[in-house]
C-alpha cells in the first residue's frame, strides 16, 4: 500500500508539512515585530534620559552648535533685535549691518561664558518651560556692544536697560520657545518599561526555538529599530520646523535638536550593528542547534 501510494504521487501530508511549519511561525512573527516597536521605544527614552536629565551632558552635547553660521547669526540677530526694539528707526536702518558684526563677536573668546549659559537656560526652557534670559556680565563684552552701538547712534547706547553696571535683555520671551517637558517625562518612563519588555520578546523566541530563524529575525526586528528611529528624526525636525514661527528661534532650536539627534543617531547604530550581526549568524548554517540535530538525526 505504501509502495502504491509512493508511485501514484500521494504526497498530501509531505506537502502540508510545510505549511504547518510556516503556520507555527507567525506567532513567532507577531512577537518580533511587537518587540521590535518596544525596543524603538525603549531607545528614545534611553536617548531622552542621556541627553536632557543632566544639565552638564546637554550642554556639552549641543554647546558646539554655536560653530554653526546660521545658528550665530539666528542668536546675533535675536540680540540686535533685543537691544533696539525701544529703537525702531536705529533698528530698521541698520539691522542688517549690526547682525553680522555680533555673529562676528560670538566667536570670540570672551562670549564662550555667554553661549555656555544660552545653552544652559535653553535646557531648562525645553524641560521645565522657563523663559530665558541672556545676561551680558562681561565687562569686555559690555564694552564691545556698547561700542557698536554707539558707532550707530551715540545716543541710544545711554539708554540701553543696565542693572549693577551690566547690559541685561531677554533674548528669547516665553512664547518663543516650545516646552517638552510632558512628552520627554513621558519618554523616559515608557523607553524603561518598553526597553526591558521588548529585550523579553526579542529573546524568547531565541531561548524557546534555539535556531537560526529565531536569530535572523531578532537581527531583523533590530535593524527595523534603527530605520524607525532615523524615520523618527526627519519627522521630528520637520515638527520643529512648523511648531516655531519666529525663524531665528527656529534656526537655533533645530540646530540643538541636530545635536541631539546626532546622538540618537549614533546610539542607534550600535542596534543596527548587533542586529546585522544577528542577520549574518541567523544566515550561516550551524554544525548544532535544532537544524543540525535534525539532519543529523536523519
Amino acid at each position: 500500500m505504501g509502495v502504491v501510494a509512493m508511485v501514484t504521487g500521494n504526497t498530501g501530508p509531505i506537502a502540508a508539512a510545510p505549511t504547518r511549519g510556516m503556520a507555527r511561525r507567525w506567532p513567532w512573527r507577531i512577537c518580533i515585530v511587537l518587540a521590535a516597536v518596544l525596543l524603538f521605544v525603549g531607545n528614545l527614552g534611553l536617548w531622552a534620559y542621556r541627553t536632557t536629565s543632566d544639565q552638564t551632558v546637554f550642554v556639552d552635547s549641543t554647546q558646539k552648535v554655536f560653530d554653526r553660521e546660521d545658528v550665530r547669526n539666528a542668536v546675533a540677530t535675536k540680540i540686535v533685535d533685543r537691544m533696539l526694539r525701544d529703537s525702531p528707526r536705529i533698528l530698521q536702518g541698520f539691522r542688517d549691518t549690526l547682525v553680522p558684526i555680533v555673529a562676528g563677536m560670538l566667536k570670540s573668546a570672551p562670549f564662550k561664558g555667554v553661549l555656555a549659559e544660552i545653552v544652559i537656560q535653553l535646557h531648562r526652557a525645553i524641560v521645565t518651560g522657563e523663559p530665558i534670559n541672556v545676561t551680558i556680565s562681561s565687562p569686555e563684552l559690555q564694552q564691545m556692544v556698547v561700542s557698536v552701538l554707539q558707532v550707530i547712534s551715540p545716543a541710544d547706547a545711554a539708554t540701553l536697560a543696565q542693572d549693577d553696571a551690566t547690559i541685561t535683555f531677554e533674548l528669547f520671551a516665553h512664547t518663543d520657545l516650545p516646552s517638552y517637558q510632558r512628552e520627554l517625562q513621558t519618554l523616559r518612563w515608557t523607553g524603561i518599561i518598553g526597553g526591558v519588555a521588548g529585550l523579553l520578546l526579542l529573546a524568547l523566541p531565541l531561548v524557546v526555538r534555539r535556531d537560526r530563524w529565531s536569530v535572523w529575525l531578532a537581527g531583523l526586528a533590530l535593524i527595523g529599530v534603527f530605520v524607525a528611529t532615523a524615520l523618527f528624526v526627519l519627522i521630528a525636525g520637520r515638527v520643529i520646523d512648523l511648531q516655531i514661527i519666529d525663524l531665528p528661534t527656529r534656526t537655533m532650536v533645530s540646530g540643538v535638536a541636530d545635536e541631539l539627534f546626532e546622538r540618537l543617531i549614533s546610539q542607534s547604530l550600535i542596534v543596527l550593528a548587533i542586529g546585522v550581526v544577528l542577520c549574518v549568524v541567523g544566515l550561516v548554517r550551524w554544525p548544532g542547534g535544532r537544524a543540525g540535530r535534525v539532519a543529523t538525526a536523519t
